[in-house]
């Protein structure tokens, strides 16, 4: 008995088993050539209707309508060339499909209704997509490809949030398409030369990775509230709004702009730009850029803010520009460094105090064409700073080591130059008084000087020697030891002058060559500040000093001055000062003796110079002047090492 139980209940698992089997096989279902109702078995040569279990292939060339609604399903979806799937023509339709879907037909809408997709594998497009809208769903990852003649011009592509990341295998069009990702990642595969086209509407709520590929958008197409890493931009690639951000290298070929809103872009890597950053006609694009820039176009936006938490690299191609209204720097504990001579036009530069450096090594032009400099340290490097178009300087910008051409001009108070500044063309007061400190020596080889209606007014802390016209309102030099003013060829300075003691206490008493002072040419004469009634010129050559009532003593040499002592060309050689290092550009083939002396005159270090850059670090701080010979010739130049 017991042998015929266990008998009978193997036979019933078998009989189970059988019938699962045959319960769980998938069938491939081919449409008819009249096509008809999803749920009709008379529209499937197999004569009965697939189940979401089943492949359905859409043979042609009559039309299928998927049907019952709301929805209905199957496995893997394939609509042969020729064919069309669409929803029923009174109703809106979702077909779930639990496979992957082969497009060399027509995916489209109802003429009255739409027709929705949900996949959960992979599509390949080589027809017409056209339906409402297609969801990718799921939580295994996608792959989608189009073929040379595919485009996707339904109005949503979506993506569920639960799903993984959509692979793009081939180069992928969308036409007219609102692109939702919903916070999922899509990506372009580079080995398979993926590019990504969208014409039209917007991609949003997600990351693109490009993987260096190209992301082409037109047609008002923009992107928001996504983060694209990787990218070349081509066509006309608009922002829109807040949220936007570039990871990576991005690299812009045609047009990069705001578009329908304001926008803040947010640029965590290197941007490259070989063509046009601008605004939209209405609509602003601010750049927060956390890397480096690369300028080989024009740039035109409204706000360039160099936000980065460590330094960053700037370079600019030659002949090209940069045109935004504001160029900032919201980190003042950071540097910016310029690879390559910039030029800006209308630009008003702020680095909120930090550092904006040029070509290290010298020779770096920076050339503003209207516009302002302003909170802003710039580390020229001995080279040149060339304004016009009623460019200024403004509060709290420091000059360190220029060579000033073109217009410069003084803004308000605030502004500072440091180290070695040579005026070889025009330095003034701007649109306001201006108010200047000099902390080193001052070259004049062309005009210093105010503007119509406001004065300029000078304080020097250092040297100045003058080989060109000086005219301001006021000079107010601050007198301490080992001063010197040299007029080149008795070239006066003009304008009111004043020697401020700076140290000590009352009485004060001033000598001229070691006579007391008493002309009508002064006022002053026994009080802390000398004032000239007359211009600075060679009736007065010689030493002037104040003796004070702590025995302190201070003074200022004048003197005759010759074309090329004090200049930094007159033996074809450059001379400055970087981070306790002396740099001597030799510009000839040649070689000489550079000698270092402290403000007392004692030789403090020596070194063989050669043709090209010799860098000799000292280590010490303070004024130094150095001296340069080569055979016969040589040049001069006092530096403040620091």
């Amino acid at each position: 008995m017991k042998k015929i139980d266990k008998i009978i209940k193997m036979g019933l698992v078998f009989i189970a088993l059988v019938c699962f089997s045959v319960s769980a096989k998938a069938y491939t279902y081919h449409s008819t050539a009249a096509g008809g109702l999803w749920d009709t078995p008379g529209t499937w040569e197999e004569g009965s209707v697939p189940s979401s279990d089943d492949d359905v292939i859409i043979t042609g060339p009559g039309a299928v309508e998927a049907f019952p609604w709301p929805a209905t399903a199957c496995t893997n979806l394939t609509i042969n060339n020729g064919a069309l799937l669409q929803n029923y023509t009174y109703a809106e339709i979702t077909l779930t499909v639990y496979g992957d879907i082969i497009n060399n037909g027509t995916i489209t809408n109802s003429i009255y209704d739409p027709f929705y997709l949900k996949v959960y594998g992979d599509i390949e497009n080589n027809g017409i997509w056209e339906n409402y809208s297609t969801e990718m769903v799921g939580s295994n990852t996608h792959q989608i490809s189009q073929g040379e003649n595919g485009e996707f011009t339904g109005n949503r592509f979506e993506v569920a949030a639960t799903t993984g990341t959509i692979y793009v295998m081939s180069d992928f069009n969308f036409n007219g398409t609102t692109i939702f990702l919903n916070g999922v990642t899509m990506e372009l595969n580079n080995s398979k030369g993926a590019n990504l086209s969208i014409i039209g509407n917007h991609l949003s709520d997600g990351e693109l990775k490009c993987n260096g590929q190209e992301l082409y958008m037109n047609n008002g197409a923009y992107l928001w509230n996504m983060t694209i890493e990787n990218a070349t931009l081509k066509g006309i690639v608009g922002v829109y709004d807040y949220g936007d951000t570039f990871n990576g290298n991005t690299i812009v070929e045609d047009t990069l702009q705001s578009l329908h809103y304001l926008c803040y872009l947010t640029v965590n890597g290197t941007l490259t730009n070989n063509g046009v950053i601008r605004n939209s006609v209405y609509h602003p694009l601010h750049m927060n850029i956390f890397g480096d820039i690369v300028n080989n176009g024009e740039w035109v936006n409204e706000t360039i803010n160099m936000a980065g938490t460590s330094d960053q690299y700037i370079s600019l191609a030659a002949g090209q520009e940069f045109g935004c209204s504001s160029f900032v720097d919201t980190e003042s504990n950071t540097s910016v460094e310029a690879l390559t001579d910039l030029t800006f036009n209308g630009t008003d530069i702020d680095f909120n105090n930090g550092q904006l450096i040029m070509p290290i090594g010298g020779g770096g032009i920076l050339t503003m064409h209207g516009g302002s400099l302003r909170e802003t340290d710039l580390i020229t490097n001995s080279g040149t700073l060339f304004m016009d178009n009623g460019a200024t300087l403004q509060y709290q910008s420091v000059i360190h080591n220029a060579t000033l051409k073109g217009l410069v001009g003084i803004y308000d108070n605030g502004v500072v130059f440091n180290g070695n500044t040579i005026v070889e063309d025009t330095l003034q007061s701007l649109y306001y008084i201006g108010n200047l400190t000099v902390n080193d020596t001052l070259t004049n080889n062309g005009v210093i000087r105010n503007s119509n209606y406001d004065p300029l007014n000078i304080n020097i802390y250092g040297d100045i020697i003058n080989n060109g016209i000086w005219t301001n309102d006021l000079t107010y030099v601050y007198v301490s030891d080992e001063q010197y003013i040299e007029l080149i060829d008795d070239m006066p300075i003009e304008g009111t002058v004043k020697f401020d003691a700076v140290v000590g206490s009352e009485p004060y008493q001033w000598y001229y060559d070691d006579e007391i002072l008493d002309s009508p040419d002064f006022e002053g004469e026994t009080t802390k500040v000398l004032s000239w009634n007359v211009p600075v010129s060679s009736d007065w050559y010689g030493s002037f000093y104040c003796e004070t009532g702590s025995k302190e003593t201070v003074g200022i040499i004048i003197k005759k001055g010759y074309v090329g002592i004090h200049e930094a060309q007159a033996c074809e050689a450059r001379i400055w000062s970087y981070d306790k290092y002396v740099y001597l550009d030799l510009l000839e083939r040649d070689h000489g003796q550079a000698s270092v002396y402290d403000i007392m005159g004692r030789k403090v270090a020596e070194f063989h110079i050669t043709e090209g850059l010799t860098r000799e670090y000292l280590g010490m701080t303070g004024y130094y002047i150095i001296h340069v010979k080569v055979n016969n010739r040589m040049a001069r130049q006092k530096v403040f090492i620091r």
